[in-house]
């Protein structure tokens, strides 16, 4: 019976220093807080404004670029709506086939798809002559089939089976002109007749107007099309 007295005693014992442990650190003052040099948010950026370097201290590099006296704040803001223009019509395209933009095309070789004053479909490089007769309407038919008309002379783009290019006052098959993106850059399109199933002649100008197989792609059949504010 001893054994089992003194037993209860020793848990008692324990129990209450216990007690008296956890009294004590709860009332001290700074039980359980943090010392001044301990980590906090708010000690961390006083922390970094502490060691960052005043604005004023702050002198340009002399190894910085000078920005480009040419270059406009007006070339980004046309470059965005043409952006927008460009994603306004993709998506009317796929809502409403009938949608229709306004595009100028340019080879990768620095020439603009235009119909000249004798009706032949030619490259050139002269900015003002792609104004004038290098803007396309493109567009799709009633029936879904794309076609590539002429804005100054209400012509059609055409090509042949036999891979002649040409501008037609009317649509046919010839005019059904489709375009193919580049599989290594998006922003380059091939425009091409489809003849049979299978074989594609993609247009080319290097300045003269032809078709080639896709084995002979090059600079001069990559086009990137442009619309908006800039057309050319």
């Amino acid at each position: 019976m001893v054994p089992v007295i003194f037993f209860f005693q020793q848990i008692l014992f324990v129990l209450s220093f216990l007690v008296c442990t956890i009294t004590f650190i709860n009332g001290h003052p700074n039980a359980f807080s943090y010392s001044e040099s301990s980590w906090t948010p708010e000690s961390s950026e006083d922390d970094v404004s502490s060691r960052s370097f005043p604005y004023e201290d702050i002198t340009p590099s002399e190894d910085m670029e000078d920005l480009d006296p040419e270059y406009s704040l007006d070339d980004v803001e046309d470059d965005l709506e043409d952006d927008l223009y460009e994603y306004a019509f993709l998506t009317n395209n796929k809502r409403n086939p009938n949608s229709r933009a306004d595009k100028s095309f340019k080879n990768a070789a620095g020439y603009y798809l235009i119909e000249n004053s004798n009706g032949n479909v030619i490259g050139t490089k002269d900015l003002s002559k792609c104004m004038t007769r290098g803007i396309f309407e493109v567009g799709r038919t009633p029936g879904g089939l794309p076609f590539y008309r002429n804005k100054a002379t209400q012509k059609y783009l055409a090509i042949d089976p036999n891979g002649t290019v040409y501008m037609s006052p009317t649509q046919n098959s010839d005019t059904v002109i489709y375009t193919i993106n580049d599989t290594r850059d998006l922003s380059i399109i091939y425009l091409y007749r489809l003849v049979g199933q299978n074989k594609r002649l993609y247009l080319d100008l290097s300045p003269q107007s032809n078709t080639v197989g896709p084995a002979n792609t090059s600079n001069t059949t990559k086009f990137r099309s442009r619309n908006g504010v800039k057309t050319c």
